[in-house]
């Protein structure tokens, strides 16, 4: 006969906590310093999750999952506590979005082979696409584009093997 024994320490908890930190400290890295030498970032994020800042327009372009670069053209990286805002263009028009750390499902950087995934999705934190209202300061309705200029980086290395 065995004996259960009951699982007191929340492992996956404690470890994507530290995963998150992490994700902290490398963007506020990056904000205080600039982007270092040929580092880049693929960070693909729920935009259905209810704290994510985007326009309405990308929003219906991908209405699940998005995943975005930063690399050379970002602006006014700023690190918060629970999630990071950044300035990006999208179609030629610039935007200002915020991605909490809670939304992100993977983040890598390519340049150093070095990859974090995160597989929760908690239905605590999304929101019902009914309650979904734009934010004031997304007042450019301009057209986005198909999403195109995205890179699938999964899709990439699959298609590499």
């Amino acid at each position: 006969m065995t004996k259960e024994i009951k699982n007191l320490i929340n492992y996956d908890e404690i470890i994507t906590k530290a995963m998150k930190n992490a994700l902290y400290d490398i963007f506020k890295k990056v904000e205080e310093e600039g982007n270092i030498g040929e580092h880049y970032f693929v960070i693909s994020f729920w935009t259905k999750h209810k704290d994510v800042v985007l326009s309405k327009k990308i929003k219906n372009i991908y209405p699940e999952e998005m995943t975005i670069i930063l690399q050379h053209q970002f602006n006014d990286l700023k690190t918060k506590e629970i999630g990071f805002e950044v300035e990006l263009s999208f179609s030629g028009i610039s935007e200002v979005i915020f991605i909490p750390y809670d939304s992100i499902t993977s983040f890598s950087d390519p340049s150093v082979n070095f990859k974090l995934s995160f597989d929760e999705e908690d239905g605590d934190f999304f929101e019902d696409e009914e309650d979904f209202e734009e934010d004031a300061f997304f007042e450019n309705e301009a057209e986005i584009g198909d999403g195109n200029n995205l890179i699938d980086f999964d899709l990439l290395l699959k298609n590499k093997k």
